[in-house]
């Protein structure tokens, strides 16, 4: 292109025996191509969300209210909350 070369346009044109107008129209269809085959594609990843919290062995619920224990649950905080639904 002649950006790269420092010249003129009609300089560069008179170096590279073209006229100015087929230096135009060419240059218009390289830009042209250019636009068309640089697109973008949609590209879908699917991402695994796992949850910071295990599943729980055991579920227990009490009117509205619902609870998850495992193996990691401390036994002093089941007790207190197992406590707090019977006196609820």
């Amino acid at each position: 292109m002649y950006e790269e070369s420092g010249l003129k346009v009609d300089d560069y044109c008179a170096q590279h025996g073209l006229s100015r107008n087929a230096y135009f129209y060419w240059l218009r269809k390289v830009k042209e191509a250019a636009l068309t085959q640089s697109g973008f594609v949609e590209v879908r990843q699917q991402v695994e969300v796992s949850s910071c919290y295990p599943s729980p062995k055991l579920t227990a619920s009490v009117n509205e209210i619902v609870l998850g224990i495992d193996e990691n649950t401390p036994m002093d905080l089941l007790a207190n909350v197992i406590k707090v639904l019977k006196n609820a």
